[in-house]
């Protein structure tokens, strides 16, 4: 297996580590429960970004969602379940927003906020629009509907505050890394010639 390949399923394993910690982390205790407050949409974020083949991508919050969910308790219906997984893959369709053909991200403040903003506004309008038609919490009345995203708002506030702050780190972190090694190798390549004058 080439280094490339080592380095891609690296950060396939790693993305799906932190998605999957960070569910349980913010879901279960009572400490820090905040629903929806999680890193599943910057690890799907930069999956979209990092991996070329779409699929691959794809792959990262489906897996973090089908392993979590082993614990975590279900959607109460197949409809619910299939429109929330469908909604978390949404940010990998955002690549363009940040691939240009490079490795370091890149984007106006325009493509920024949209890939920051769209995810979280996209989940809460299709996962409660599938509560409302899949479930029988809300009664199927226009009314209903509007009650329906209306209780929902706090679990949207939720979702965007985890999404401002696990988006900036996810692709920071990428940067900080980047640099360093960048760093590293440059600071390699000059000690051979500092050593030779001396």
């Amino acid at each position: 297996m080439s280094s490339n390949s080592l380095r891609a399923a690296a950060v396939f394993f790693v993305l799906v580590a932190v998605g999957v910690a960070g569910r349980f982390l913010f879901h279960d205790t009572d400490q820090f429960y905040r629903p929806n407050f999680t890193p599943t949409v910057a690890v799907a974020l930069f999956a979209g970004f990092y991996f070329r083949r779409m699929s691959v991508a794809m792959l990262v919050p489906l897996t973090v969602m089908a392993i979590s969910n082993l614990w975590i308790e279900s959607y109460g219906s197949w409809g619910v379940m299939v429109t929330v997984y469908l909604a978390l893959c949404f940010p990998v369709l955002l690549r363009g927003l940040f691939r240009h053909g490079g490795e370091t991200p890149v984007g106006t403040g325009l493509r920024i906020a949209t890939g920051v903003l769209a995810p979280s506004l996209v989940f809460y309008l299709t996962t409660n629009l599938a509560v409302w038609c899949f479930q029988t919490y809300y009664p199927p009345t226009f009314a209903g509907l509007v009650e329906c995203y209306y209780y929902a708002l706090p679990f949207y506030r939720w979702f965007l505050q985890g999404d401002l702050l696990f988006i900036p780190m996810t692709f920071g972190s990428y940067a900080a890394v980047r640099y360093l090694a960048a760093r590293s190798e440059t600071q390699a390549e000059a000690s051979p010639a500092l050593t030779l004058s001396r």
